[in-house]
């Protein structure tokens, strides 16, 4: 490694210190060494949310992409092959967009990518070949959209407004102008297709790939028989598509991969043919491309694999030096690269691999050479790396594998002694690992699998709609099927309506705080409610002891009266099966009277909202506001297969007058 400066050196100690003061101080009260999968029971749920397939074979959920809310992928039913279904969390169901290719054909669609409420894709039917298509997410329409001649094949799908760029091989009807797989762009304003560059004239194929839209610039590798595959640039004319850089001069080519941006700073691995693979920069506006380091210096390789990148600050990626292997290493801007951590130490090889970030923690897989290969963590200012925990207790490997995050909460597979690959989370302060749920009991595991198809140029962890994440599992019966990890936000606040519901042991119930000094009116619904503290737990609040004349203040939330945004909850139905306090509440209209009575005075706030028909992942209803706002929350929807209630109505209100209350 290169000699840092003195004065580096007393930043980096002085920072170092202070983040050491602060670790050790929360390290007394947080830290709960090791893992547990019995003691304690995080607040997700891990569920099937459709058997596509209905059988053990399973619909082989894949290509990702989401719009409008609605998750829409690649499926096979077993009857119609491979084509494009939708899944939509607000009716819970899964369906087949269309029947592309009729028949138990496959139309295959991939490359999903949305522009506005459409979506383009590649795909397949009997009488064009495999061409773009297009399905409108609002009317509903699916149609062909781009012609080429038949088989074109058209790859990776790039929006970059108005244009969609994509590759295609297409077959002129002029054996002498035949081209081979180059560059193409949609114009979607005018449905008009171009060929922006003939890049290796001639047959053979320039190959773009790792479509990148930057700006209203195209960023892209490609080979145009001459200076090899190496990094490009497009502004969707001829000439303004041109090579940023021959880093390996001659034919070779340097084959750039691994793509990130910092910034306006393209961060990616290339070979130059004098110092190996190594860390190089590219400013694809003014054209400056350099070597960041040459980190195995001489002809020899580092081999950056990956790259993670961490707001538009740091770069994490992998790379292998002569004294400490092959190790996780860090790039930023001020202090340039360097060694993060010597996970396995010495020359041993800890091969670190990307997992995830949560906030500006960065999470990875790494083997120190006594555990395995477990989950690792390094957070701000990135002087070291530590173990989360040991999943797989001694040499066994866990394996873990990004699945994705809520919140601040990470989601990963991994395996232990006693369960296959499983999905597990770690939650802040990320000194422990809970295996979430074995979808698969035994060894063998589910092999959770985020699968969105194709390239990313960062690391994409999963497909996330609101506070929920899709992947896709095997549980051993219905084959690869779609599944789905999420929390409930926005507290369960009802029973099976006419059902009587067995509450738990008397000794399981939280301790709801006394809040005797305050109530809640509602006049228009004629009700009158005393308001009890209802302590957090996990992420949400268990509201399932509130009495038939109560209302639960949700701690955490602003406290009623205060500026902020004060959540009270209540029951749409009792544990008997009797309407509860909020069972009329969506009858509740613009500028409605809401009063909270405390301390000798009546605040009196206004219905401003009223919604009916809200996720119960949406946290955004309890973000902090400026003025003084309560929002009241009930359940509506309940859905008796599942047992459980599908939506939230909740109403907000403003606080417009504070008068004395009448004697």
């Amino acid at each position: 490694m290169e000699k840092i400066s003195k004065e580096m050196k007393r930043k980096i100690f002085l920072v170092a210190i202070s983040v050491l003061l602060v670790l050790v101080a929360s390290l007394k009260f947080q830290y709960s060494p090791g893992l547990s999968t019995d003691e304690y029971v995080p607040p997700y749920y891990v569920e099937q949310v459709a058997d596509i397939a209905g059988g053990a074979l399973g619909s082989n959920p894949a290509w990702f992409t989401e719009v409008n809310g609605n998750l829409y992928f690649q499926a096979s039913d077993g009857v119609h092959g491979i084509e494009l279904w939708k899944y939509s969390p607000y009716t819970l169901e899964a369906s087949m967009v269309t029947d592309i290719y009729e028949g138990a054909n496959s139309s295959n669609p991939e490359w999903l990518t949305v522009i506005g409420d459409t979506i383009y894709f590649a795909a397949t039917d009997a009488g064009h070949g495999r061409q773009i298509w297009s399905h409108n997410v609002v009317t509903g329409k699916t149609e062909l959209v781009v012609e080429q001649s038949t088989n074109a094949d058209p790859k990776w799908l790039t929006p970059n407004w108005p244009l969609l760029y994509f590759t295609a091989d297409v077959a002129e009807a002029d054996p002498a102008d035949q081209k081979g797989r180059e560059l193409y762009a949609f114009n979607i304003t005018n449905n008009q297709v171009k060929l922006v560059k003939d890049i290796r004239p001639g047959t053979s194929d320039s190959d773009p790939q790792y479509l990148y839209g930057y700006g209203q610039l195209l960023i892209f590798t490609a080979d145009d028989g001459d200076n090899g595959e190496e990094f490009w640039r497009s502004d969707g004319t001829t000439k303004g598509t041109y090579m940023v850089k021959d880093i390996w001069p001659g034919d070779k080519g340097s084959e750039p991969s691994s793509f990130n941006l910092l910034g306006h700073q393209f961060i990616f691995s290339a070979d130059d043919g004098k110092s190996g693979r190594e860390l190089w920069s590219s400013f694809a506006t003014s054209g400056t491309t350099s070597m960041i380091k040459d980190i195995f210096e001489g002809k020899s390789a580092s081999d950056p694999g990956w790259s993670n990148r961490l707001g538009e600050s740091v770069v994490f990626f992998p790379a292998k030096s002569p004294e400490y292997g092959n190790e996780l290493w860090r790039y930023d801007k001020q202090y340039g690269a360097y060694l993060l951590a010597d996970i396995n130490e010495g020359k041993g090889d800890s091969n670190p691999a990307a997992i995830g970030d949560v906030g500006w923690v960065m999470f990875f897989s790494a083997n120190d050479g006594i555990t395995g290969v477990e989950l690792w963590e390094t957070e701000p200012p990135y002087l070291h790396a530590r173990q989360v925990t040991d999943i797989n207790p001694g040499r066994p490997s866990s394996n873990p594998k990004s699945l994705g995050r809520l919140g601040t909460s990470l989601f990963f597979t991994a395996e232990d002694k006693e369960h296959g690959e499983e999905v597990w989370v770690s939650e802040t302060p990320y000194y422990a690992a809970h295996l979430l749920k074995d979808i698969r009991p035994g060894k063998k595991g589910s092999i959770p699998n985020f699968n969105i198809g194709g390239f990313t140029n960062t690391l994409a962890n999963s497909i996330r709609i609101g506070w929920t994440i899709y992947f896709t599992a095997n549980d051993g019966k219905t084959g690869v099927e779609l599944w789905q990890v999420s929390t409930g936000a926005l507290p369960q606040t009802g029973f099976a309506p006419g059902v009587k519901t067995q509450l738990p042991a008397e000794i399981s119930r939280p301790r709801y705080q006394s809040m005797s000094l305050l109530g809640l009116e509602i006049p228009k619904l004629n009700k009158s409610l005393s308001i009890v503290g209802v302590p957090k737990e996990g992420n949400t609040w268990n509201v399932d002891w509130l009495g038939p004349k109560e209302v639960g203040y949700l701690t955490g939330t602003a406290f009623p009266t205060w500026p902020g945004n004060t959540a009270l909850s209540g029951h749409v139905y009792l544990p008997d099966g009797s309407p509860g306090p909020f069972v009329d509440l969506k009858k509740l209209s613009w500028n409605d009277a809401i009063i909270i009575h405390a301390w000798g005075q009546d605040y009196i706030y206004k219905v401003r909202k009223v919604d009916e028909w809200v996720d119960p992942n949406a946290k955004e209803v309890l973000e902090h506001k400026e003025y003084d706002w309560l929002t009241l929350i009930t359940c509506q929807g309940y859905d008796e297969e599942r047992d459980y209630y599908r939506w939230r109505i909740v109403v907000q209100a403003v606080l417009v007058e504070v008068v004395r209350s009448h004697p």
